[in-house]
């Protein structure tokens, strides 16, 4: 609400002292939600109850700047996805952040598919089989990814059961395995600088 400070300055100059800092609490308890003078509460007990209030609101305050503080961490891990993506590295970098996203907290690992990498990548049906061909197994010697593939990337059809990434039936997609059950785990910091070789993002 508006506050005029010219009319505060006026009542300064014009009313005895000793009637200011009894106005001041007036003021300030009577704004105050929740917080009013009544004929069971008094001065003191108004001016309790307002800096109760204030503490609360101190603590609300404090728990939405760590909130804020967890959704701009979890932006920064997300990265840019649903950005187009110029160049594999990135491209499975994407791929590893969205596993990341969608992970329940009882997993060690998450199941993307192609329909999923699709998307995430903006590539064809056709790309997203190589890449995760590429995640797997490998993109040659002289590969983004190199000869051997990801230490953390499996082929579901070779890990039947592996929490909810399990599978009763092979389907194709990439496992990645974020606590290196299988091999060495993701690095989410690291990744975007891994180098080529098996478990190259860490």
């Amino acid at each position: 609400m508006p506050r005029d400070y010219d009319q505060a300055r006026i009542i300064e100059e014009n009313e005895p002292e000793e009637k200011h800092l009894r106005m001041a609490y007036y003021k300030l308890v009577n704004e105050i939600p929740d917080v009013s003078f009544t004929e069971r509460k008094g001065l003191i007990e108004c001016t309790f109850r307002t800096l109760d209030e204030i503490e609360e609101l101190q603590d609300r305050i404090s728990n939405l700047e760590d909130e804020n503080n967890q959704l701009h961490n979890r932006l920064d891990t997300l990265g840019d996805i649903g950005a187009e993506k110029t160049n594999k590295e990135e491209k499975i970098s994407a791929i590893v952040t969205y596993a990341n996203n969608i992970q329940k907290s009882d997993d060690k690992a998450t199941k993307v598919l192609p329909k999923n990498i699709q998307g995430i990548a903006n590539v064809s049906r056709r790309y997203a089989y190589d890449l995760i061909d590429d995640m797997i197994n490998g993109d040659g010697e002289n590969g983004a990814v190199g000869p051997d593939g990801y230490a953390w990337a499996h082929d579901p059809a070779e890990i039947m059961q592996y929490g909810s990434a399990g599978m009763d039936s092979p389907q194709k997609g990439v496992i990645i395995d974020f606590e290196g059950v299988h091999g060495e785990s993701v690095s989410m910091n690291k990744f975007t600088t891994q180098d080529s070789g098996k478990g190259g993002a860490d």
